[in-house]
C-alpha cells in the first residue's frame, strides 16, 4: 500500500508556514495603524500577545512537519512523531483562531460597525471557537490513536485495545463541554484573566512538541512503539488546549463589554 504521509507533512508544514506570514502581517498592520493614526486606539493592542503567539505556534509547527516529512513510513517511531506534531498543530491552530477573534472584536470595540456585519463575524468566530473546537481537537487525534493500536501488536498496556475507543468518548465529553459552556457564557462577566488565558501556554505546547518530535528523532529507533500512556497524556493536552480555546473565547468577549461598559460610565 502506498505511502502519502510524507506528501501530507510536506503540505502540513507549507501551509503552517503560510499561516504563519498572515499572522505576522496582521500583526504588522496593527503596528502600521498604531503608528500612523492620529488618535491610537487601545483596544486595538490586545491583539499583539495572540498574533505574536499564533505565529510563533506556526513556525514551530512548520518545522515540526519539515522533520516528520523526512520520517519513514509505518513505524512505531512515525506514530510518534505524527501525534507530537498533531498536537503541537493543533495548538497552533486554536492560537490563530483565537488571535481571529481578538483581532476582529478590537476593531469592532474601537470602531463599531454600523451595518452590523462586524459584530456578526465575531458571534460566528466565537460560536466555533466554543462549539466546534472542543470537540474537533480530540477528534483529530483519534486516528493517531488507531494508529498506535496497529503498531503496538500486544505490547501496550491494559487500555491499548480501548485507545481508539478513548478519543471518541473524549471527544464526545469535550462536545458536550462546549455545548455547557456557550450556555453558560453570559455569567463568565466577572474579569478579564480570559484574555490571555490560551497565549502563552499555547505557545510552550507548540514549542514542546518541536522538542519532543526532534527528540524521537534522535534517540528512538525506527521500529520503537510509544508507550501508550505517552498518547493518552498527549490526547489529554489536546482536550485541555481545546477547552482553555472554549473558555478564552468566552471570557474575552464578556471582558471587552465590561471594559467598554467601565469606560461609557467614567
Amino acid at each position: 500500500m502506498e505511502d502519502k504521509s510524507g506528501e501530507a507533512a510536506a503540505l502540513f508544514s507549507q501551509l503552517a508556514g503560510l499561516l504563519a506570514g498572515f499572522s505576522f502581517a496582521a500583526l504588522i498592520a496593527i503596528v502600521t495603524v498604531r503608528l500612523t493614526a492620529k488618535s491610537t486606539e487601545q483596544q486595538l493592542t490586545v491583539a499583539y500577545r495572540p498574533l505574536t503567539s499564533a505565529f510563533l505556534a506556526l513556525v514551530a509547527s512548520s518545522a515540526n512537519y519539515a522533520v516528520v516529512r523526512l520520517e519513514a513510513p509505518f513505524s512505531g517511531r512515525s506514530v510518534a512523531v505524527n501525534s507530537t506534531a498533531a498536537l503541537g498543530l493543533l495548538t497552533a491552530g486554536a492560537l490563530l483562531l483565537f488571535s481571529i477573534l481578538v483581532t476582529l472584536d478590537s476593531v469592532e470595540a474601537a470602531r463599531p460597525d454600523p451595518t452590523g456585519n462586524g459584530g456578526r463575524a465575531v458571534r460566528m468566530v466565537r460560536r466555533i471557537l466554543v462549539l466546534a473546537v472542543p470537540p474537533l481537537f480530540p477528534g483529530m487525534y483519534v486516528p493517531l490513536l488507531q494508529a498506535q493500536e496497529g503498531v503496538a501488536h500486544g505490547g501496550g498496556s491494559l487500555l491499548h485495545p480501548l485507545l481508539a475507543e478513548i478519543g471518541i468518548v473524549t471527544t464526545l465529553i469535550s462536545g458536550c463541554a462546549g455545548v455547557v459552556l456557550f450556555v453558560l457564557r453570559g455569567r463568565l462577566d466577572r474579569g478579564r484573566v480570559g484574555r490571555d488565558l490560551l497565549s502563552v501556554p499555547g505557545v510552550y505546547v507548540s514549542v514542546g512538541s518541536l522538542l519532543a518530535t526532534g527528540a524521537f528523532t534522535v534517540f528512538m529507533p525506527p521500529d520503537g512503539v510509544l508507550p501508550d500512556a505517552v498518547l493518552l497524556a498527549e490526547l489529554a493536552v489536546v482536550m485541555t488546549v481545546g477547552a482553555l480555546t472554549a473558555s478564552a473565547a468566552a471570557r474575552f468577549h464578556a471582558a471587552q463589554r465590561i471594559g467598554v461598559r467601565e469606560t461609557a460610565e467614567r
